[in-house]
């Protein structure tokens, strides 16, 4: 496709959706972008949310489901560490966990260094684990985390990449609990060029972005990666949420979505987190 053509042009030839977003170019140093809130139009690009019910998951890797899916039955206890990091400040709490990953819970006292190093643990240890939250807050707090421990192991020439689900979404879709599942990269990634990029805002629409971020996805040929950049915990949550859904409306196209984030301090104030969207092939070894 034209690299060089506006996403809003890509997207007219999709479908409609509620907010803008800018094509090519550098993805780093981006400051705030126009917000994709509230505008007149449909449902963007993909398949209705209400229309598909929770089908079978995109795959697995490693025992871990890549998303989409209900919760799966509780098993018998196993020897699965969960690290807690966000009780008492300062301390990780050891659990045992039924299932086949290890994971890290952030809660409301997190401490995101300490999170980030227990994620970096995980990884030089060759078992990525599932980052999981519920609120805004925490959901933000959890990608800080990961983009934290993706600096930690960058000298290591580690790499990740993340599947996001929301596990309760069908049950209820103003959800805030989410899993966040984490895989190793081959290699680090070169994130400097983005077929496009939008910003989405707390009072952005999920379902519109997630239309717009399908329209993307299918034309995606070189590079095949998009940015998401978001900046609190509402936009946090909103931007998940919309990849979340991308990735059901992609189901049927045989196309799959996952995260790679990084995050930057815009002239000291916010955070602004740059989700660098990747798409590819379901169950694809990136």
């Amino acid at each position: 496709m034209d690299i060089d053509q506006s996403l809003d042009d890509i997207i007219a030839r999709g479908a409609p959706t509620g907010g803008g977003a800018r094509s090519g170019g550098s993805a780093r140093g981006r400051g705030r972008g126009r917000g994709i809130g509230r505008a007149p139009g449909g449902r963007g690009g993909g398949r209705a949310p209400g229309g598909r019910g929770v089908g079978k998951a995109p795959g697995s890797r490693g025992g871990v489901s890549r998303g989409i899916t209900k919760r799966a039955p509780s098993a018998k206890a196993g020897g699965n560490k969960v690290v807690v990091v966000g009780g008492k400040p300062g301390k990780r709490t050891p659990r045992r966990q039924a299932g086949g990953q290890k994971s890290v819970l952030i809660g409301p006292n997190t401490d995101i260094k300490l999170s980030a190093g227990a994620v970096a643990n995980f990884l030089r240890e060759g078992t990525p684990p599932v980052v999981k939250a519920i609120s805004p807050a925490n959901v933000n707090n959890a990608v800080k985390t990961l983009a934290l421990a993706r600096n930690y192991v960058a000298e290591e020439g580690l790499e990740i990449y993340v599947a996001v689900d929301f596990p309760e979404y069908d049950e209820h879709s103003g959800t805030a609990n989410v899993n966040l599942h984490v895989f190793q990269k081959q290699q680090r990634s070169d994130l400097s060029r983005v077929l496009a990029q939008m910003s989405v805002s707390g009072t952005s629409e999920p379902g519109k972005v997630a239309g717009a971020i399908a329209a993307t996805a299918r034309e995606a040929v070189n590079p095949k990666r998009l940015c998401v950049s978001c900046a609190g915990p509402a936009a946090m949550l909103n931007a998940l949420k919309a990849i979340f859904l991308a990735r059901r409306y992609l189901v049927d196209d045989g196309i799959d979505l996952s995260v790679i984030p990084e995050f930057e301090n815009v002239n000291n104030g916010p955070t602004l987190v740059h989700l660098f969207t990747l798409v590819h092939a379901p169950n694809a070894t990136l």
